[in-house]
């Protein structure tokens, strides 16, 4: 290899690989047989938590706590921005008419502003 060689730092989900050599070549042709290109798992779990309610704040310190990496939350935003146009569409998609069966349920959570009050949270579930 004439081109020598670049370092590359790998997450995998068993933790991190620092300081891999990763040979150069003039047409950025070479692809190793030891491990997919790209396997995107830290990418998936990032785009699951975002989609169940997380914030790009906690996935960053999260992320942090157990992979020992920093990420900031624009980076974790430039993630999740390919999820967000599916998730706008479901929440503005059109709701049928009629359900014969509705489940209400509702959970008091404490807010605080400007003072601490109690407030429900309603979840609605339509069978049709």
């Amino acid at each position: 290899m004439r081109n020598g060689y670049y370092q590359r730092n790998l997450d995998t989900q068993y933790g991190r690989i620092e300081g891999l050599l990763v040979p150069r070549d003039r047409n950025g042709e070479f692809q190793t047989q030891l491990f997919a290109p790209h396997t995107g798992w830290l990418e998936e779990a990032i785009i699951r938590m975002y989609q169940s309610g997380m914030s790009t704040r906690e996935i960053g310190k999260f992320i942090e706590r157990i992979l020992g990496n920093a990420y900031s939350p624009a980076t974790i935003s430039r993630i999740t921005d390919v999820v967000k146009e599916d998730i706008e569409k479901w929440y503005t998609r059109p709701l049928h008419k009629r359900y014969s069966v509705l489940y209400l349920d509702g959970l008091y959570v404490k807010l605080r502003r400007e003072t601490v009050e109690k407030e429900v949270i309603y979840v609605v579930l339509g069978c049709e």
